[in-house]
Formats: structure tokens, C-alpha cells, sequence
């Protein structure tokens, strides 16, 4: 299934470390780093920090107003936030926050899609694009014990969807995957709907890249 790649605007860090992600994130097609020239057509916001002070916000505040769109999420990629400075971002357009020792590619890349499709209604959110997350659950993407910790409640089976759910694959393809029958992955996907209160399964997917599950 093809993604249509976001466009993602890279700020906060030095120039050196802008230039280095800019490189590491241009390698992948389902991500477009824009230009200075193009800042206009950001769809998401990167933002990197060690520790996330003034000079932080203000390039986040600075890189949403430069959008065109209105309400552009932001992916924060830093080593430490204090609660009064994340309450801040989140009123700027925070919608995950990610430690710098688990932002390996990947990671920022579905965190970047998601972040983008969470500004989706949900029926415009299908398939790996969509994530409708509006919730304002934001979490830190921790180590396995933080997901653990974090998840508990659910099932490693419910996990395994999810995942799954994440990389596109339809209610067949899951089945086919995990050696359930059709009717016990929708039953799985519908108590994760209900136990969390999500409106579908993208949101469900948000929902659990936010919780550092994914």
C-alpha cells in the first residue's frame, strides 16, 4: 500500500545535527524534508533537543506559524522535559515525545505519519495513514520496561495487533499472521476500542505509539 510521504519541517537542534537527521530522514519515501523555501507545506514538525528550554519553544512556535495549515503536530525528540515546558508544547502542537536513545528512524518516521494523519477525521483515516489521535494522551516512548510498565492491562496478544494494525495489514493478513480466526482479531481490536474509549482502529494505533507500546 503506497503512504503518501509528510512533509516535515526539522528544527531545534544545531545546524550540524538539523543537517545529519535531514540526511538520515531523506533516505526513507515516506518522508520529505522541506527546504527553508518550503517551509509553507509543513505537515509535521521535528523538533530536537537535549534539554527543551525557551530557545526550544520558540523554534517549535516559530515553525508552526510558518505552516499553512493550521494545527501542524509536533514530534519532540529530546533527553529531558519538565512537566511545566511539556504542558507548553502540547499548547503549541505536541503529539509525541520521544527520548533521543530510542529515536532510531523507524521510530521517527511512524511517529511523523501518525502525527500528520492524527489531523485526519476518522473517515478519512484508513489504512497506515490514518491515526486520529485527539485525545491529548501524550507519553514518552520509553525502554521496554517504561511499555511494559505503561501497558499493563493489556494482553501481549492485543499487543501483537497493534503492531500489526501499525504496519497496515488488513483483519485477513493479521489472522493469516498471528494463526487466530477473523472473528477473535476483530473481537481483539474491538475490546482495545472499548477498554480505551478509541473511536477506530487507526486512533487505536496513535493511542498505542503515544504509550510507548509500539
Amino acid at each position: 500500500m503506497t503512504v503518501v510521504p509528510v512533509l516535515v519541517r526539522v528544527v531545534g537542534g544545531d545546524p550540524i545535527t538539523d543537517f545529519a537527521m535531514a540526511a538520515c530522514l531523506g533516505q526513507d519515501a515516506r518522508v520529505e524534508v522541506l527546504a527553508a523555501e518550503e517551509y509553507a507545506r509543513t505537515q509535521a514538525v521535528l523538533a530536537l533537543a537535549f534539554g527543551v528550554d525557551e530557545d526550544t519553544l520558540t523554534g517549535i512556535r516559530r515553525a508552526v506559524a510558518e505552516a499553512r495549515l493550521p494545527g501542524v503536530p509536533v514530534v519532540l525528540v529530546a533527553d529531558s522535559i519538565t512537566e511545566a515546558d511539556r504542558a507548553r508544547a502540547e499548547a503549541l502542537g505536541l503529539v509525541g515525545l520521544i527520548h533521543r536513545p530510542q529515536a532510531d528512524a523507524e521510530i521517527l518516521v511512524r511517529a511523523l505519519l501518525y502525527s500528520r494523519d492524527s489531523q485526519q477525521g476518522p473517515d478519512e483515516a484508513h489504512g497506515p495513514r490514518g491515526a486520529g489521535a485527539t485525545d491529548g494522551d501524550i507519553a514518552e516512548a520509553g525502554g521496554a520496561d517504561g511499555a511494559a510498565a505503561r501497558g499493563a492491562g493489556s494482553h501481549p496478544r492485543e499487543l501483537d495487533v497493534l503492531r500489526l494494525l501499525a504496519e497496515g495489514l488488513s483483519t485477513a493478513e493479521i489472522s493469516a499472521r498471528l494463526n487466530y480466526s477473523q472473528r477473535t482479531i476483530k473481537a481483539i481490536i474491538q475490546r482495545i476500542l472499548e477498554r480505551q474509549g478509541l473511536r477506530n482502529r487507526p486512533h487505536a494505533v496513535a493511542y498505542a505509539l503515544r504509550r510507548g507500546l509500539l
